[in-house]
């Protein structure tokens, strides 16, 4: 062993020689009470024997771990010098100080060509980005057409579309910048996700490097290395995040540094988590911030900043159901994804991401709150009462049907749901009371509700006679198709959906069959008999059995 320590090179044999001058150091502590003079002369020599294995151990460390000059050497680098983890481990117990000095150099030579590699690989990414959507891409902007790019692609800002597409690529290796070089700008959460796993990767790979080599905690090696690779991928981010209002592309960031902090955990390598800490903190209050402006620009859109109001669905109603779904989605809400597949790449555990949703869910009441404050705005611009219900009805109908297509349950559903229903009803009664053909008739019988149709008090109402009672009739029995066609045709043309149309005209007809029915068995029937036998008498199970004849009522 003497000659081995004092005169051969590092190899196996000197590993073994050097295992047992370990264990003779560790059996010498252990007796280091023994004050004999053997004892003392044992001391003198293993100190020299300690000293000089260390000496050697040090140069053939320092000569060979840091003697790498690209990450594809520092790979092979590290497997040569795996079987040789014992002569780091022996500087850490015999000889702290020349073991700080490998560590430190090994850090240093790792963490410039991590990060030379990661930054250089990054900056060409980075030349493909399109640019951040400007404060125009908010819900509320007039006339604004925000877009933005992903994959040579150009769509509304507010709309997942293919967006999530980076989502279900989570495990796909970082894409090769020479191939997107020439091509349209990529959205920076798609350039993210490949620098984000291959810095991962990285990690991975020097963590299980170091957790076997040196004696020290399994992260804190590997978070000296990529020290610096963190705050530089800190500062992509900010500086990004801080630049867009692009709402949708800030939580698919956000789902993206969360699933892979998920994964890093699984794998059980810790020293990226400041990055994915710090990202989801900075990501999260920078949601908030872009979701405050919009809730802004929908508080200062009037009629008189977005133009002209029609009864179709606005534009602006697009945007927040686009947006809405979108973030819902994201989520985790909805058993799919917008192609119609299952979400797992949305989920941990079978849940939704928990920082994500969140999130989004602490912002949505007040978005949907100064959503409906809009509407009410707008349809103020209408005069027309019948109209401004059809403008509610057709914007409340654009929002349930972008979540339903999307299989969304939500706070949203539920309240957009009760209020096109109130808007439905209004506009049943306002469309039937304001036909020429009804009108007087269903303002007679609001009139006869009102009393409950006590016979006492309909006798001293100035209209409740034969003659008026009569022209009723009669002008119900000349005009009564007319009047139908002239509602059906209103109605079915005034809706952005046909299936909405249709089930309001039943509305109508129900609302018509009603009143007319009220007038026969309330007024004719009981009080004013002779009338049944005019030719202008119609039995109201004949009007039912009418309408339902030419397909008006089913």
């Amino acid at each position: 062993m003497l000659r081995i320590i004092t005169r051969d090179e590092v190899n196996e044999a000197y590993l073994e020689s050097l295992r047992t001058l370990s264990r003779k150091i560790a059996f010498y502590k252990a007796q280091k009470d023994n004050k004999t003079l053997a004892a003392f002369d044992m001391k003198r020599k293993l100190k020299a024997l300690k000293n000089t294995a260390a000496q050697k151990v040090h140069q053939f460390l320092m000569r060979h771990l840091i003697c790498f000059k690209d990450l594809e050497s520092l790979a092979q680098l590290q497997q040569q010098i795996m079987p040789y983890s014992f002569c780091y481990q022996f500087l850490f117990k015999h000889a702290k100080i020349r073991s700080e000095e490998v560590l430190i150099a090994y850090i240093e030579a790792s963490s410039k060509h991590y990060t030379n590699y990661c930054k250089a690989y990054s900056a060409a990414l980075l030349r493909c980005k399109a640019p951040p959507i400007p404060r125009t891409g908010t819900i509320g902007a007039p006339e604004a057409r925000a877009k933005v790019s992903e994959k040579g692609k150009v769509t509304n800002a507010f709309s997942l579309a293919s967006r999530y597409h980076v989502l279900t690529e989570m495990d796909k290796p970082p894409i090769s910048p020479p191939v997107y070089l020439k091509d349209s700008p990529l959205a920076f959460e798609y350039l993210f996700r490949s620098m984000l796993f291959l810095l991962m990767e990285l990690a991975t790979r020097e963590g299980m490097f170091c957790n076997d080599f040196f004696l020290v905690s399994t992260a804190d090696v590997p978070r000296q290395v990529f020290s610096k690779l963190v705050a530089l991928y800190l500062e992509y981010l900010t500086t990004y995040a801080d630049s867009t209002f692009d709402t949708v592309g800030i939580v698919i960031l956000m789902c993206t540094v969360e699933k892979y902090y998920e994964v890093m955990g699984r794998r059980r390598v810790q020293c990226l988590n400041e990055l994915f800490e710090a990202s989801m903190r900075h990501l999260t209050a920078r949601f908030k911030a872009v979701v405050e402006v919009n809730l802004e620009s929908l508080q200062l859109a009037t009629p008189r900043t977005m133009g002209s109001c029609n009864v179709g669905p606005h534009y602006v109603t697009r945007r927040y159901v686009e947006l809405v779904g979108s973030l819902l989605t994201l989520a985790g809400h909805g058993a799919e994804d917008p192609d119609g597949k299952p979400k797992e790449w949305l989920l941990k555990d079978g849940n939704p991401l928990e920082g994500v949703y969140k999130a989004v869910f602490n912002e949505l009441a007040p978005l949907r709150k100064e959503m409906e404050g809009f509407l009410a705005r707008m349809a103020q611009s209408i005069a027309d009462p019948a109209k401004r219900c059809l403008f509610y009805i057709n914007n409340f109908d654009v929002i349930l049907m972008v979540l339903e297509k999307r299989k969304i349950v939500s706070e949203d559903t539920a309240r957009f749901t009760l209020l096109q229903n109130e808007a439905l009803q209004n506009f049943v009664s306002e469309l039937t009371h304001s036909m020429k053909f009804f009108a007087n008739m269903m303002a007679f019988v609001d009139q006869l509700r009102k009393i409950k149709y006590d016979h006492t008090a309909m006798i001293k109402l100035p209209n409740f006679n034969r003659d008026y009672v009569e022209g009723l009739l009669r002008d119900f029995h000349l005009h009564w198709r007319e009047g139908v066609e002239a509602m059906k045709q209103l109605v079915t043309q005034s809706f952005s959906s046909f299936q909405v149309g249709q089930d309001l005209f039943q509305r109508v007809v129900e609302v018509l069959v009603t009143y007319y029915s009220e007038l026969v068995q309330q007024v004719v029937a009981p009080h004013m008999s002779e009338l049944t036998t005019i030719d202008y008498f119609m039995p109201d199970t004949t009007f039912s059995y009418e309408v339902k004849k030419l397909g008006f009522f089913k």
